[in-house]
């Protein structure tokens, strides 16, 4: 039996206008409660968003939930294990919506940022791994 989704959302709330609150989050904190492999499956749905024309975190989210129904819509059973994660962030997204608020601001701002920036943010990210597997290296000689 197929499931049925329906988007009801509210476009206009943002958790500043709603009042909600948090402890201070790193944006990225939202993602990480899905497992790792299916990270860059969520985190893709979100920037696809963006590069589409959303521009609030609201209009992210919606567009998100809405990309999901449409692939869990073709999903047949059994389901894989990319159809179980985004079936739980579409629940979480219709439950929750605001708790990705802050994630997905952040994917807005990555977004706009000039393609030079976005390279070096990413070279400074990847640079303390880089370090750490050269330090695992054997010293060459001069």
């Amino acid at each position: 039996m197929q499931e049925q989704y329906s988007i009801h959302t509210n476009l206009g709330t943002s958790p500043h206008a709603t009042g909600v609150t948090g402890e201070a989050v790193i944006p990225r904190n939202w993602l990480e409660q899905w497992p790792v492999a299916r990270r860059s499956l969520i985190s893709n749905l979100f920037h696809y968003a963006v590069r589409d024309g959303a521009i609030t975190p609201a209009l992210v989210v919606h567009a998100v939930q809405v990309a999901i129904v449409r692939r869990l819509r073709y999903a047949t059973p059994p389901r894989n294990a990319s159809d179980e994660t985004l079936h739980a962030v579409w629940q979480t997204l219709q439950t929750a919506p605001h708790e990705a608020y802050e994630y997905t601001q952040n994917v807005l701002d990555w977004e706009h940022l000039p393609r030079a920036e976005r390279e070096r943010q990413k070279q400074e990210r990847g640079r303390h791994f880089q370090q750490q597997y050269m330090a695992q290296l054997p010293v060459t000689p001069q």
